[in-house]
């Protein structure tokens, strides 16, 4: 769509748009309709999914997922079976959030739905996908749960699964992690940043 989007931690939650052939700092405000403190955005090709973290952006408090539609800009919001959303990805099919609240990544299904959970670390924050794995940093266990979103026989039923939890090698509460295709870049809250 060429248009940059962005969102806040405010309540309510706001979609904002930047377009780079307007004038410059045009900003427009798409909807203010997005569930409380979001977080982090998606995109899967036809919607904008939103995680967002509660009423006062902390764990405990009642998070959801919104779904925007880029034809229409409206605005679904999920709450059930979410307690404090933090990241969300897209790995080419499903739509990823990782929730602090209860040390889960969460696999979502069209509408929402949460499809199935997988028990990561502590703490889980900002996840990365590289074509193959979600990598999904635990900001209160030092560690980087690697999760398998797709069986490598093909079997479209296949049960994701933590394929392995990395510790050590500098991680202290990583926080975001980026695919640069190649290696896997982790952002820490205490300390540098270190490559995996």
């Amino acid at each position: 769509m060429g248009k940059v989007f962005v969102t806040g931690a405010t309540a309510p939650g706001r979609l904002y748009r930047i377009d780079p052939t307007e004038s410059s700092g045009s900003v427009f405000v798409l909807s203010s309709s997005l569930g409380s403190f979001p977080n982090t955005l998606a995109y899967d090709g036809q919607r904008i999914w939103s995680a967002n973290a509660g009423s006062t952006g902390l764990p405990g408090a009642p998070g959801s997922v919104s779904i925007v539609r880029v034809d229409s800009f409206s605005v679904t919001n999920v709450t059930s079976g979410f307690s404090h959303p933090s990241g969300i990805v897209f790995d080419g099919t499903n739509i990823w959030v990782t929730d602090p609240g209860d040390n889960k990544v969460k696999k979502l299904g069209s509408t929402g739905s949460i499809l199935l959970s997988v028990t990561v670390g502590s703490l889980p924050r900002y996840p990365a996908f590289d074509g193959t794995n979600i990598w999904v940093p635990n900001f209160g266990s030092n560690s980087v749960s690697v999760v398998r979103v797709k069986d490598s026989h093909g079997d479209p039923l296949a049960t994701p699964f933590v394929l392995a939890t990395l510790t050590g090698n500098g991680l202290a509460s990583p926080i975001a992690i980026a695919f640069d295709g190649e290696r896997i870049l982790v952002t820490n809250h205490n300390g540098h940043g270190v490559s995996l």
